[in-house]
């Protein structure tokens, strides 16, 4: 069971830049877009949870539900889809992977904990990778839209 869901993650999270940009392209508004994805991602779990008597439907009117939501799936999906109307899927690809090294980041010197070396090492060797996976088909075309993007 644990191999089944890894590969189901893999596959969600591996074609997240490109189902991105492919609504993008065919001119489907960015925010529409990840609005329509994550409503009908939340009910088919929200469902299945459901469905195995696991939540209940007062879960959805928590604040902390709410504003969870708000920071890491609006916040970071929102400016996720509308950069990609500027850069390429692989460069967002690249700077998505680079999220859990500016927590590090943020971590050690604005809340003055001590890093871990070895999630350090373990973050450069991810975004090295995902380098890696798109360098062969990589380009650029630099304008206004793309630095803001």
């Amino acid at each position: 069971m644990v191999m089944i869901n890894y590969f189901f993650m893999c596959l969600i999270f591996g074609t997240t830049f490109l189902a991105i940009k492919i609504g993008v392209d065919a001119g489907v508004p960015p925010f529409l877009s990840a609005g329509l994805r994550f409503f009908f991602a939340g009910l088919l779990l929200f469902s299945f949870m459901k469905w195995r008597k696991k939540t209940a439907i007062g879960l959805l009117f928590r604040k902390e539900v709410f504003f969870t939501g708000l920071g890491l799936t609006f916040g970071t999906f929102a400016t996720l889809y509308w950069a990609e109307q500027y850069v390429t899927s692989g460069i967002a690809a690249v700077l998505s992977a680079t999220g859990p090294m500016m927590i590090i980041i943020i971590q050690t010197f604005l809340l003055k904990q001590k890093g871990n070396r070895l999630s350090f090492i373990g973050c450069i060797v991810g975004v090295l990778g995902v380098i890696l996976l798109i360098l062969p088909s990589f380009s650029i075309e630099i304008s206004q839209f793309w630095m803001i993007g």
